[in-house]
């Protein structure tokens, strides 16, 4: 068996189209010259049988094709960032990851997000237009990178996905549920790098070897530019579905022997708990759905509720890795996790409250969990202005508030809604063509 290879450095990141999840906003990319086009199109039609028969995955017809200009390009992404999260989403996710010391104050997220993509991106597969769109002005080394055929292949195999699941919804969905969002580029990004290798290697995909250490091993090397630049968690945001993703897919290949990848895809795994841990996915544990209707309503009138989402194992990973008080017990301070909801409160003069609540597997994570948090969060904020308080295998907490009493009875409320009702263990895994818990 061939043995897997560091990526040539020209390469850099070239696998890496960071979001190509992103939906466009109906604007149709732009052609350059006819014969670059038609060249294009050429490679893709050569590429396109091999990468069906790698996946199981068959299209009724060829892949749509397209070309843009480096500068058209950042004007399409800067528009799909707009679309994908409307009303300044990005920005109140970075103000209340910035609360628990996930992002710098003030991090401007979405530019951020456009800098790595404008940096990076050599060819993107455009869900809303289902196209493959090529870059028609980078320069020739890039170029010659890019054009290489495993970068085709690793879009290609985004619009078979796409021919199955409608990326595009599917990413809609992940818009208030940022580990579902986590767990769909896992699943997508690891298919595709996989099916991206199985080709260059002229493997079948069974055949790999551990890419989960490839993609460790290759991405460190050649992590640099704004790469560099960005916040521990935003870089293994972008480059953990490589690498944990490629590894899950494995998992999955070898737990179902013969099956092609489209079983896969008809279903997702909805959390990034079932991504990280296989074994949970063919448990089919789902997370445990999380009320905080109500709690909210305790706070004084001038409060108003700016943003809520969910939590995932990944991300409280990547929140007890970033604080020295947490980075040496991280990852059992993340496990056992089955849900995590959080609310966001601004009032008039600027102040910011985040209340949630996290339910765990068994009492023992709870705690661990409840003493990682407190420690974390002691040590990043100052004054008091937080509480966490653990009932049995629940975590309940408040943050950003320097009114003990306030706190006390927002959490006596999401104590009673903990309470309120039986957990949804029971309920089946999700499946691909319904809405993530």
């Amino acid at each position: 068996m061939p043995p897997l290879r560091p990526v040539p450095p020209v390469l850099r990141l070239m696998a890496l189209v960071l979001l190509a999840l992103l939906p466009s906003c109906g604007t149709g990319p732009r052609t350059d010259t006819d014969a670059a086009l038609n060249d294009f199109r050429k490679q893709v039609d050569e590429a396109l049988p091999a990468v069906e028969a790698l996946m199981g995955v068959h299209r009724d017809g060829p892949v749509k094709v397209g070309m843009m200009t480096k500068a058209a390009l950042g004007e399409f992404f800067e528009k799909s960032l707009e679309a994908e999260y409307p009303d300044g989403a990005l920005r109140k996710r970075a103000q209340c990851f910035a609360e628990i010391g996930l992002l710098p104050r003030g991090y401007d997220l979405a530019g951020g997000l456009l800098e790595l993509l404008e940096e990076e991106a050599g060819a993107v597969y455009d869900p809303a237009g289902r196209a493959l769109i090529g870059i028609s002005d980078l320069p020739r080394e890039r170029k010659r990178a890019v054009n290489d055929r495993m970068i085709l292949a690793h879009e290609l195999a985004h619009a078979l996905q796409d021919k199955l699941i409608d990326i595009q919804r599917q990413s809609r969905l992940g818009l208030e549920n940022i580990d579902y969002e986590y767990s769909l580029r896992a699943v997508m990004e690891g298919m595709a790098s996989g099916v991206m290798l199985a080709y260059a290697l002229n493997l079948p995909m069974n055949r790999l070897p551990d890419v989960h250490s490839f993609w460790r091993e290759n991405l460190a090397r050649a992590s640099g530019g704004a790469l560099s630049r960005s916040p521990r968690y935003l870089a293994e945001y972008l480059l953990s579905p490589y690498a944990e993703g490629g590894a899950f897919v494995q998992s999955w290949l070898r737990a179902n022997p013969g099956e092609s990848l489209e079983h896969l895809l008809r279903r997702l795994p909805p959390s990034s708990e079932q991504v990280l841990h296989f074994e949970k996915y063919a448990e089919g544990d789902v997370p445990e759905e999380i009320d905080l209707s109500g709690p909210g309503k305790i706070l004084p009138g001038d409060w108003e509720l700016i943003y809520a989402n969910t939590l995932g194992e990944f991300d409280l990973l990547q929140l007890f890795r970033a604080h020295a008080e947490t980075e040496a017990g991280a990852a059992g301070m993340a496990a056992g996790w089955d849900g995590c909801r959080f609310e966001a409160y601004r009032n008039g003069s600027g102040g910011l409250i985040l209340l949630g609540s996290s339910a765990w597997d068994r009492e023992e994570d709870a705690r661990e969990f409840s003493g990682g948090i407190r420690a974390m969060l002691g040590g990043f904020r100052t004054g008091d202005d937080f509480t966490v308080v653990q009932d049995g295998p629940r975590v309940n907490f408040v943050i950003g508030s320097s009114d003990r009493i306030l706190r006390r009875a927002i959490l006596e409320a999401l104590e009673k809604r903990g309470r309120a009702g039986p957990a949804s263990r029971a309920r089946p895994a999700l499946r691909s063509d319904a809405p993530p818990a």
